[in-house]
């Protein structure tokens, strides 16, 4: 009887993991990028694409990015427990008044943009390290100097403020595309 509770108590537990809702869900595959097993190192990069936004007052503002310098810059994790770095790629807007980042870890990834002195971000890098954010896809073409990661928003995904008062709400079909030299 005993091994019958213990064996319940863990499936209501699993069960509770997987039944999460909301910005996340859970990602089968780590990111396919030929970065993925480098420990550190900065590469330049440039950034194409263009990313609709909504903003708390419901104007919708475009984000332009024409070629823009960008980089991708992996920072070593000492301890390695899931992955042995963090790919933190940055770019600016064509006006240089918006940054937005885009960091993976293991099977995690987080999402912000910077305009004026608001940030606002989505992310699921915590302590499992095994949630992508939903609405979001990534994808890598590799050709033997470059690697591209194109992101395209598939349906609408809402960032928040630090102060968790105002959000920016990223519309479907925004795509960014870095090409990072290798």
């Amino acid at each position: 009887m005993k091994v019958i509770k213990i064996w319940l108590l863990f499936q209501l537990i699993i069960s509770g993991i997987y039944a999460q809702s909301g910005q996340f869900v859970p990602n089968e595959e780590y990111f396919k990028s030929v970065f993925a097993r480098v420990v550190s190192g900065e590469f330049p990069a440039t950034a194409n694409g263009l990313l609709i936004v909504k903003n708390s007052a419901g104007k919708e503002v475009l984000l332009d990015f024409q070629g823009n310098s960008a980089n991708l810059f992996l920072q070593e994790d000492p301890d390695s427990i899931y992955d042995v770095s963090w790919k933190k790629y940055s770019a600016y807007t064509t006006s240089g008044k918006t940054k937005v980042g885009y960091t993976t870890y293991a099977m995690a990834n987080y999402l912000e943009i910077t305009t004026g002195s608001q940030t606002f971000s989505l992310g699921g890098i915590d302590g499992a390290c095994d949630s992508i954010i939903n609405g979001l896809s990534y994808d890598y073409a590799a050709e033997k100097e470059a690697e591209y990661l194109i992101l395209a928003v598939q349906k609408e995904i809402r960032l928040l403020a630090e102060d968790r008062k105002s959000h920016l709400l990223l519309l479907p079909n925004s795509t960014l595309v870095f090409a990072v030299k290798r």
